[in-house]
């Protein structure tokens, strides 16, 4: 968070003390974003929930970020044991959130491209999967680097490699989304929408 770099650029004696903020809130952020994570998935699974909208994405973007920030936070661990707890949620939020994210946007952009084209009053919703990929990019990027203390550096050049294709897919994916975003939004907006 912004804690750990304004703080100490203000007052260099609380530097410990903005860490220790950023650690309490990146748990609780951490906590409440899988709880929503899960809570959602079951209850997608539990019921019939309607017409899918890119507003199901938002539960995912919580799993997202704590997997970017808690990548921040890896260098600033007491422990190599702590470093790797704290890697392995990270990548498990990364996954957890990627592995809905791709089921959910798929079945929304398939419901809206082929069977209810979505109404101008949700156009701004278009942008919340764009939202996701790229925090993901940014959540490959983080999680790679914060690796590199305490992998050997071939396993963190062959992950480097993997995060960049990844980046390239994303923005192979995320290119024409947007595009479709502005287009869907500026016409929502010509139409006198929100």
């Amino acid at each position: 968070s912004a804690t750990s770099a304004v703080v100490p650029a203000l007052a260099p004696g609380l530097t410990r003390a903005a860490w220790t903020v950023d650690w309490v809130m990146w748990i609780l952020g951490t906590v409440i974003g899988l709880f929503s994570w899960v809570a959602f998935t079951l209850m997608l699974t539990a019921k019939d929930c309607g017409r899918p909208h890119f507003t199901w994405g938002l539960p995912i973007v919580p799993p997202m970020v704590s997997a970017t920030t808690g990548a921040a936070l890896m260098s600033h661990t007491p422990n190599e044991l702590t470093r790797m707890l704290v890697n392995v949620i990270c990548a498990g939020c990364f996954f957890a959130a990627l592995s809905l994210g791709i089921s959910i946007f798929g079945i929304a952009y398939h419901h809206r491209w082929l069977r209810d084209p979505l109404g101008h009053d949700a156009a701004a919703t278009t942008f919340i999967p764009l939202g996701v990929i790229g925090q993901s990019t940014a959540a490959a990027q983080a999680l790679v680097t914060a690796t590199r203390n305490f992998l050997h550096p071939d396993a963190v050049q062959a992950l480097h490699q993997i995060a960049h294709a990844y980046g390239i897919v994303m923005l192979a994916i995320g290119a024409p989304l947007l595009v479709w975003a502005m287009i869907r939004t500026y016409s929502a907006w010509a139409h006198g929408a929100g």
